[in-house]
């Protein structure tokens, strides 16, 4: 599957997987062409001005031939719009690109807050006091998260069952919040802000998967000043994650997402263009 690489400067030197589709002999040319189209007339009803389209110089559109992620053994999910899953290295600012497509008219599922819901739901706090104890609420009685995440960090056995006790729940309130998105016409695609979107199987409510990237040295101060993390902890908690090049290779799109705000939005306004044409695409001719 070929996937879309947006950088902000427009540079791909430094990629390797850039160059490597650069020297592929089965790759033809790409042209950027900038115009405008009015969004409302191929994708949805809310306008966007400007539409960035590259094609071929065979005059194809790049990568209509590669699949997006196929929902359609999910049962449970028939959207009538995209689902965009969001993925990335710790730090690398996924939540910073789902603010970006909720700009663009994307409404933004964000999983962690359901899991914050969830874990102080009454039933959930008697189970975990079960577990462990008054010494992982706080004086409110609620859940104290960073106790919890003391005793799972370093002991799998315990944060398998965390997660069997909440991914149900969490996994309940977002099939409800896409039903009612899909049902609100103003919604271009949905988002889903979710930690460890492939380790947890998520990747199957989704029809895209955007892949959010950002270096190392950037990544380390961001969770430095928001965390109080060290290289050490960083790295020890990305072990705990699937590796970043295999996160990159189950992604259909990558966003470059070093810093610079207004060429992020640029990526993610690129990104959503072509993914609401290829679903729509695929939508009206499966076999495409």
């Amino acid at each position: 599957m070929r996937r879309r690489i947006w950088r902000g400067n427009g540079s791909r030197a430094n990629n390797a997987l850039a160059k490597k589709k650069l020297t592929d002999p089965q790759a033809l040319p790409v042209v950027p062409i900038l115009f405008c189209v009015p969004l409302r007339s191929r994708f949805a009803d809310r306008p966007i001005p400007l539409l960035v389209v590259v094609l071929r110089a065979a005059g194809h559109l790049v990568n209509l031939k590669s699949k997006m992620t196929d929902r359609s053994t999910d049962a449970e999910f028939h959207a009538t719009k995209p689902v965009i899953g969001l993925t990335g290295g710790i730090g690398a600012g996924k939540s910073a690109v789902a603010e970006a497509f909720g700009q663009l008219g994307c409404a933004i599922i964000d999983s962690d807050r359901l899991a914050h819901e969830a874990i102080n739901e009454p039933p959930n706090i008697a189970q975990l006091r079960r577990w462990w104890g008054d010494d992982i609420l706080t004086a409110d009685g609620q859940v104290d998260r960073a106790a919890v995440g003391r005793i799972v960090f370093t002991n799998d056995a315990q944060l398998k069952r965390l997660r069997g006790l909440l991914h149900p729940a969490v996994l309940g309130k977002r099939k409800i919040l896409v039903r009612e998105y899909e049902r609100q016409p103003e919604v271009l695609a949905i988002v889903l802000d979710t930690p460890l979107l492939l380790e947890n199987g998520v990747q199957g409510e989704c029809d895209a998967i955007v892949f959010v990237n950002a270096s190392d040295k950037i990544r380390l101060k961001r969770v430095q000043t928001a965390r109080g993390w060290d290289a050490a902890q960083l790295r020890a908690r990305e072990k705990k994650q699937l590796p970043l090049d295999k996160k990159r290779e189950m992604a259909q799109y990558i966003v470059e997402n070093d810093g610079v705000q207004s060429a992020t939005l640029i990526q993610v306004r690129q990104t959503l263009h072509e993914i609401l044409y290829r679903f729509k695409r695929l939508r009206t001719s499966p076999d495409a």
